[in-house]
């Protein structure tokens, strides 16, 4: 009887815990680089979403590709200097993937500096 209400004990303690544990702290970033394109993919807690919508509007200056956090997207934008790239987004995940045929080396290489730039600033 005693184990019983022991262990009913330690269930109720735990179980709080255990249901505040969200997948949050967790972090993915995925790059894969091809002859042919560059892609950026990133799993990252969804109460970072706004901090790295803002990151990145700010880095593209004259582009605010984000209005809020809550957005969720699946587009192809060309910026001013006719960079063109692909985004797909929603609240904690990001995939970003630039073609190298369509854009001069130095519009690929912003947009790999930009995702290399996201990845530093999801770490921290």
């Amino acid at each position: 009887m005693k184990l019983s209400r022991l262990l009913l004990l330690l269930f109720v303690a735990v179980l709080p815990v255990a249901a505040c544990h969200h997948h949050d702290h967790n972090l993915s970033v995925t790059v894969k680089e091809t002859g042919d394109s560059y892609r950026f993919r990133a799993e990252y807690p969804r109460k970072e979403t706004g901090r790295i919508y803002r990151f990145i509007n700010q880095e593209l200056s004259s582009a605010n590709i984000f209005e809020s956090a809550d957005d969720v997207m699946d587009i192809t934008t060309t910026l001013n200097d006719n960079t063109r790239f692909y985004v797909k987004s929603r609240p904690g995940s990001l995939l970003i993937s630039v073609q190298r045929d369509e854009n001069s080396s130095a519009s690929y290489a912003r947009i790999k500096q930009l995702c290399a730039d996201i990845s530093n600033h999801l770490k921290n």
